[in-house]
């Protein structure tokens, strides 16, 4: 494989094509063109060097302008990552809260302002009383929309069910009814960093 790999690129590269003075490595408008600098000496080559952009172009390797945004957000992300795992999470002295005292607290607000459990009998039963789009006589579960809709509520509930119980579960552990797991510890951890939990 890396055999077939460098004769493609000498068969692409090694050329007449590449000593002349209008050649370039891409073949796409940019501000930046990728040639081979001219002259003999060193220090041309050196001058070259220094113009060539801190930054690549995705373009040049072939990839798209979007892989060069999709490497940055994840940079960003790992980077701000590591910032927040590096702070520290003991109390800021005497009569400071603990970092279980303020989990508790956020987790405690965070359940109060949930929204209530949706109950997929009720909510079953008001969809099938559903009009679908105009001028059609799809009603309910006939019309493609509310069958989406249907669908969504479910994800929906879900959610709402995971989330209740994980902060339910982190607060009972902070207060020693049920056993703080490896899995709690991680969800108090990005409770306090606030990060939306892994699981």
């Amino acid at each position: 494989l890396d055999r077939e790999l460098f004769i493609k690129y000498t068969a692409k590269w090694f050329c007449d094509d590449i000593f002349k003075t209008t050649f370039t490595f891409n073949n796409y408008q940019a501000e930046y063109n990728y040639k081979i600098p001219e002259g003999l000496e060193i220090q041309q080559y050196r001058d070259g060097i220094d113009t060539i952009p801190a930054v690549d172009s995705p373009l040049i390797f072939g990839l798209h302008p979007n892989a060069d945004l999709t490497y940055r957000l994840k940079e960003a992300a790992e980077m701000i990552a590591t910032i927040i795992e590096t702070q520290p999470k003991d109390s800021g002295g005497a009569g400071g809260k603990t970092v279980d005292d303020v989990v508790k607290e956020q987790s405690t607000e965070l359940i109060a302002k949930m929204p209530p459990d949706f109950v997929e009998e009720i909510f079953r039963a008001q969809i099938v009383k559903l009009k679908g789009p105009p001028q059609t006589p799809d009603k309910g579960f006939a019309a493609p929309l509310n069958i989406f809709l249907f669908q969504e509520l479910q994800r929906l509930q879900n959610i709402i069910a995971i989330v209740r119980s994980g902060l339910i579960s982190v607060v009972m552990a902070i207060d020693g009814t049920v056993v703080m797991t490896t899995d709690l510890l991680e969800d108090l951890g990005s409770i306090f960093d606030a990060r939306v939990p892994r699981r």
